[in-house]
C-alpha cells in the first residue's frame, strides 16, 4: 500500500476544524479565519469573521445540507451559520470564564449537538431539533 500525501492548504493559521462537504474540504482557524479548498480544483476562498472588536478562535465546523456552521472557543462562545447571500450570521452567543467548546455535529438537516468543556461540575451542550441551537449547562 502506497500513501501519496499532499498539500492543498499552506498558511500561518492554526486550523483545528476540517469537515468534508460535496465538492469541497471546509476549515475554520484562529485569526477568524474560515472558507473552503475545491477537492477537484484546490481553489482556496478563505474570509475572516470579527466579532465587534474581537477575532473569534474557531475550534469546531459542521454542515447541513443547506447550511454551514462555526463555533468559537472562548468567551464569548460564537456559533454562526451561513445566513442570507451565503454571510456568516451569529445565531446563538454564550458568555462565561469557562466557557469553550470543542466539536460540533448533525445527523440530520434540523438535529445536532455541540460538546464542551466541564463549566462548573455540569458538561456545556448546545443542541437542535429544528436548525435553531438551544444551550444547556
Amino acid at each position: 500500500m502506497t500513501v501519496v500525501i499532499e498539500t492543498v492548504y499552506e498558511d500561518s493559521l492554526s486550523v483545528r476544524a476540517i469537515e468534508i462537504m460535496p465538492n469541497s474540504l471546509a476549515f475554520a482557524a484562529n485569526k477568524g479565519v474560515f472558507g473552503t479548498i475545491g477537492l477537484e480544483t484546490g481553489r482556496v476562498l478563505a474570509n475572516v469573521e470579527k466579532y465587534h472588536t474581537g477575532i473569534p478562535e474557531f475550534r469546531a465546523i459542521a454542515h447541513t445540507a443547506t447550511d454551514f456552521f462555526m463555533l468559537s472557543v472562548g468567551n464569548p462562545a460564537l456559533l454562526y451559520k451561513t445566513g442570507e447571500q451565503g454571510r456568516m450570521e451569529l445565531v446563538y452567543k454564550e458568555e462565561g470564564d469557562d466557557v469553550f467548546y470543542d466539536v460540533m455535529t448533525f445527523w440530520s438537516d434540523k438535529e445536532g449537538i455541540a460538546v464542551g468543556d466541564n463549566m462548573h461540575g455540569c458538561l456545556s451542550i448546545i443542541i437542535t431539533r429544528n436548525a435553531v441551537p438551544h444551550g444547556i449547562n
